[in-house]
């Protein structure tokens, strides 16, 4: 940490060679010292941990919401229509107007 006294400035401790830190006097400042720099490396690593998993978990739902929207839009506007009649004869009214009768058993 820099020291600042009433007649001290920070420019004078760099112009003095001095670049302003104290030496930790006891072994339990340096205990504690060491401890706050673990305890923000491990925050950190935490919040870098949270931020990857929310991530990947945008990730997934926007795949997963582009999967089901093409499935859906293929299924609903490109397949072609089928009819297939197992039990009874069906007629199908076509666009142009002509009208198909489907048998019983055909496809």
């Amino acid at each position: 940490m820099l020291k600042f006294h009433k007649n001290n400035c920070l420019w004078e401790n760099i112009l003095n060679g001095s670049d302003g830190h104290e030496e930790l006097s006891t072994q339990e400042e340096r205990m504690r010292s060491i401890e706050n720099i673990h305890n923000n490396i491990n925050a950190f690593e935490q919040k870098k941990r949270k931020r990857k998993f929310r991530d990947y978990t945008v990730a997934a739902v926007i795949t997963l919401g582009f999967v089901i929207a093409r499935i859906t839009g293929y299924n609903n506007f490109i397949k072609p229509d089928i009819y297939f009649e197992h039990t009874q004869n069906i007629t199908v009214k076509l666009t142009d107007g002509s009208i198909i009768a489907l048998l019983k058993g055909l496809s």
